[in-house]
């Protein structure tokens, strides 16, 4: 019975599809949650097998390792994944990513004719990182903790 279980479960896992990491980095978690533990990180372009998703959550497998990832964070390559790009519209996967970091048309124009100043602060900004600690620490101090990180 157990083995029976086993196999519809793998054979569900395998049907739902591969997906695409479409942020430039992203923790899958233990559980569905923002604050679970990390047991990997994927990065831009990362092709994952995927379960069906749950509550915005898709379980992943990553280098033998399961968990969950954002539904926010996946593209689609082959099986659909409802909410996340699949490359059917006419929006470039490279635009989808710059639009996830406040870019379009306009504002790249604006950059390029040197109106809104130079990429330098944009560049700082991107490589600042902060641990999941420092996160936590600064979002207890404002108060803004998530019921599922209290």
């Amino acid at each position: 019975m157990k083995l029976k279980i086993l196999l519809l479960v793998a054979a569900a896992w395998a049907a739902s599809g591969r997906v695409t990491v479409a942020v430039e980095q992203a923790k899958v978690r233990k559980t569905k949650g923002f604050f679970s533990a990390p047991v990997a990180t994927v990065v831009y372009q990362d092709v994952l097998e995927a379960g069906a998703p749950e509550d915005g959550w898709v379980p992943v497998n990553v280098r033998g390792k399961k968990g969950w990832l954002h539904q926010s964070a996946l593209g689609s390559k082959g099986g659909k994944l409802k909410g996340a790009w699949d490359g059917s519209d006419e929006a470039a996967q490279d635009e989808v990513t710059l639009a996830g970091k406040g870019f379009n048309a306009d504002v790249e124009k604006s950059y390029r004719s040197g109106d809104a100043g130079d990429y330098a602060a944009v560049d700082a900004m991107e490589k600042r990182r902060l641990s999941e600690a420092q996160l936590l620490a600064f979002m207890k101090n404002g108060k803004t903790l998530p019921r599922e990180a209290r």
